[in-house]
């Protein structure tokens, strides 16, 4: 039976597994491997032992640059979060970076925002910040918790109108629970999934709320393209 995995940290909650096995139409078996700290994870042959193919998700989507001979499809070369094992050799990609260029397009088009505010410091926010700065023209700004000091209290109803859309980009890890004033004229993106406090609380208080969910499914989709199994 095919075997994949996914390496990060508290990651219990993930849909992986199920994302996975409707993808290919049948089932597998799915390995969490969630390390506290990066001392504790195996090297990639070891891993590879049990498993055809590697997603990696926060906070370890650097670890295991040293490891791999190549990243390949993608123009990111300092974070990776799916690996394969070919040729006597591991190779990474970056399918955050392959799902985002597809999704953003879109919103921009359908919500026509007059600026994008992306939330976070992290390998995900840079992501956005570079797809950004290919596709659009349209202003944008990166912001995080530790470049702000408004972070936590900004008040993002004061600038978005009526003719003003204001895209914002929750690109935060999971532990992050947004709780800035916001209005109908906001859109946020967050590429968590299933976050409860978000969907909850944010979706009462924006013009449009969407969660991770796509970027999730696309994500599958271009790794298993990537490991070459269907």
């Amino acid at each position: 039976m095919l075997a994949l995995g996914l390496a990060g940290r508290n990651i219990s909650h993930s849909k992986s597994q199920i994302v996975y096995e409707k993808l290919l139409g049948r089932k597998i078996n799915y390995y969490l491997f969630d390390y506290q700290t990066d001392t504790e994870i195996p090297n990639l042959p070891d891993i590879f032992k049990v498993v055809s193919g590697l997603s990696i998700t926060s906070p370890y989507k650097r670890h295991f640059l040293p490891q791999i001979s190549a990243i390949l499809d993608v123009p990111i070369k300092d974070s990776i979060n799916c690996i394969k094992y070919e040729s006597g050799k591991f190779y990474g990609t970056n399918t955050d970076y392959l799902a985002i260029r597809e999704i953003i397009p879109r919103l921009i088009k359908e919500y026509n925002p007059a600026k994008v505010i992306v939330l976070g410091s992290g390998p995900m926010a840079y992501i956005t910040k570079e797809i950004l700065s290919t596709i659009t023209k349209i202003p944008f700004a990166l912001i995080s918790r530790k470049t702000s000091n408004t972070f936590y209290s900004y008040d993002y109803s004061q600038d978005a109108t009526i003719n003003f859309q204001i895209l914002i980009i929750n690109a935060c890890s999971r532990d992050f629970i947004f709780n800035n004033p916001i209005n109908e004229h906001c859109i946020f993106w967050d590429f968590n999934y299933a976050h409860i406090h978000h969907q909850a609380k944010l979706a009462k208080n924006v013009g449009k709320y969407i969660d991770g969910s796509e970027m999730l499914e696309l994500q599958a989709s271009f790794a298993v393209k990537f490991w070459n199994i269907g």
